[in-house]
């Protein structure tokens, strides 16, 4: 027999995917949500694979709901993020992906950013939302959880 540990986190619930020095990427269950917590900047390498990562993971368990905590995420180069809405967010929504919440920290002034993520997400047909912390971004996932499951 064989024993699979988990890391228990604190700040949200899921299954850990992936979890290293710039990320933590999990899958909740309870909101069917795919979600990244950013620790710090990323290289446009560790940016790309984590990723890719993600369009793995969205492929095995088509899930609609995509949480970003970019409280500590830094400045994207304009290329990775042209190359995320081109290769990943297409592919995503193919898998699933209708609606994404992004936690922000509204000293970081990137409302650039926030804004060209809005729109490149709504040509897709994702639904994006822009919360300050990840309780109230995980509570809008359950209700909308909540409101598709009374309209079946």
């Amino acid at each position: 027999s064989f024993f699979i540990y988990f890391k228990n986190h604190t700040d949200f619930d899921g299954q850990v995917c992936l979890d290293n020095a710039c990320c933590t990427l999990f899958y909740n269950a309870k909101i069917n949500a795919l979600g990244i917590i950013w620790k710090c900047p990323p290289t446009s390498e560790q940016y790309r694979q984590v990723f890719i990562k993600s369009l793995e993971i969205m492929m095995l368990y088509h899930t609609p709901y995509w949480i970003s905590d970019m409280r500590k995420q830094g400045a994207i180069s304009v290329e990775d993020q042209k190359w995320m809405f081109r290769e990943i967010f297409p592919a995503s929504v193919q898998h699933g992906l209708k609606k994404g919440v992004c936690i922000y920290d509204p000293n970081q002034h990137n409302e650039d950013y926030r804004e060209r993520l809005r729109q490149t997400s709504l040509t897709l047909g994702i639904e994006t939302l822009f919360f300050q912390s990840y309780q109230a971004a995980e509570k809008w996932i359950e209700i909308q959880t909540e409101l598709k499951n009374q309209a079946t």
